[in-house]
């Protein structure tokens, strides 16, 4: 690339970056709201996942995130860069031992919140190391974490905040072991004997954890306190996303049919829908375990559908024939097909097409990957928030994907890769994986890669 094209680029970035916040500032006035902070020692009401964002706001936050990782790439020296990145690996690691030695529910709850603790003062309360201490959080502020108010003394930020025990990113933050599958995952792509296996247990799970069983089963068998941890990350994945998911879509177009929630485990998607769905009726089906823990959330939170049959559960494998079956159902999977390799998820989803009946329905939810594109011109973004009312418009050098806003999508495929040899999927995937012959009849292609 030429001088002067790199100068449009950083010319053009600016340009975006600039619109962007001016947006966001005049989205946030408009709607009479605060201003962001990220030295503010209370959550602002965009950081709760029930909060929707407008469809501006939104629109110009993950363009403004966009912007900022493209000049970040464009701008920083490329070596240093790489050695931010491949030292990663320890905010990671940093932010579990906060978490887990109480560092942030500490200064929480310190006398003063926005002054904080000094490292003594922690060392004294929660018996670590301060000096040891001091590394990890001076690492952490460098991203934001903590602010230092002055040397030695430490104080939460308005992020550190979704790390308070409770909440969903303390959730996501507990759960171990990802470092440690994540560093066999070169073995896992180099194996001479399984380096084209899609089988689940020819993974860099286990040769992280040396065992031939799937990831499920070793955890259920060895980790059960590890895999409670898991089910609280996953929910609590369920609870930041669910939100936008329950206001975008029509539910409202399928109530009065039956909802049948595949691999519904916790009935965390369920619970979602019965009060936006009055005339339906609700089949979860999964596995005994998992609906154990289904039915008391059920006789927690819906007593009365409970109660009155309205909600139902099925012991079920998703590997064997559907027992649902009628032209009325609506078979959800909601983050089921990502744990699968491509055969698998053929088979599971060959249950429901043989047995669901013309006019039932098939509802998909993923994370959809978007090949990350640039393109020098303005062009039009692949997706729109719902409630916009022009097609948003992808500035200049922009991803397609909008770079670091796709992490997570991104993340959770290369760790579904690592754990369960499975994937996220592209929307141009999920095309080739079915035929349409109507509007309501699906066809299956054999087993092929998505």
């Amino acid at each position: 690339m030429t001088q002067m094209s790199s100068i449009s680029e950083l010319d053009s970035l600016q340009e975006t970056l600039n619109s962007a916040i001016d947006t966001i500032r005049e989205e946030l006035k408009a709607n009479k709201l605060p201003e962001l902070s990220t030295l503010a020692t209370e959550p602002h009401p965009y950081d709760s996942a029930s909060t929707l964002p407008t469809p501006k706001f939104y629109q110009a936050q993950i363009t403004a995130i966009a912007a900022l990782t493209r000049l970040d790439a464009l701008i920083q020296n490329p070596y240093k860069r790489i050695t931010t990145q491949v030292y990663a690996v320890y905010e990671t690691s940093a932010l579990y031992v906060t978490v887990k030695v109480g560092v942030v529910d500490a200064l929480a709850n310190a006398p003063d919140v926005s002054k904080g603790l000094s490292i003594s003062e922690l060392q004294s309360k929660l018996d670590v190391d301060g000096a040891k201490l001091a590394i990890i959080l001076r690492l952490l502020t460098t991203r934001g974490w903590f602010h230092e108010t002055s040397e030695g003394v430490f104080a939460i930020t308005r992020p550190t905040l979704q790390l308070r025990e409770g909440t969903n990113g303390w959730k996501a933050v507990l759960t171990p072991g990802k470092p440690k599958v994540a560093d066999s995952l070169y073995q896992m792509i180099t194996h001479p004997q399984w380096k084209y296996s899609q089988d689940s247990k020819q993974t860099a799970y286990q040769l992280a954890h040396d065992t031939d069983l799937i990831m499920f089963d070793h955890l259920y068998k060895y980790a059960p306190d590890t895999a409670k941890l898991f089910a609280n990350s996953i929910k609590s994945l369920g609870d930041e996303f669910s939100p936008g998911l329950l206001e975008d879509f029509p539910w409202s177009q399928l109530d009065g049919r039956t909802i049948v929630d595949c691999g519904g485990g916790q009935g965390s998607m369920t619970l979602l829908i019965v009060p936006k769905m009055p005339k339906s009726s609700f089949v979860i089906q999964d596995l005994a375990g998992p609906l154990e823990l289904a039915k008391k959330n059920l006789e927690t939170t819906l007593p009365d559908d409970w109660n009155a049959g309205r909600v139902k559960l099925e012991e079920h494998d998703f590997f064997k024939a559907q027992t649902q079956q009628g032209s009325d159902k609506v078979f959800i999977f909601r983050w089921v097909l990502h744990d699968w390799p491509d055969d698998e998820a053929v088979r599971i989803l060959s249950n429901v097409a043989k047995g669901g009946g013309k006019g039932a329905k098939v509802l998909i939810i993923e994370f959809i990957i978007i090949p990350g594109t640039i393109s020098i011109s303005s062009s039009p973004a692949l997706a729109a928030p719902a409630g916009s009312d022009t097609i948003a418009q992808l500035p200049p050098y922009i991803p397609a994907d909008y770079g670091q806003v796709s992490t997570i999508a991104h993340d959770m495929g290369a760790h579904m890769l690592a754990i369960l040899n499975a994937r996220e999927r592209t929307l141009v995937g999920f095309k080739y994986y079915f035929i349409t012959d109507s509007d309501t009849n699906l066809i299956l292609r054999p087993s092929t890669s998505l």
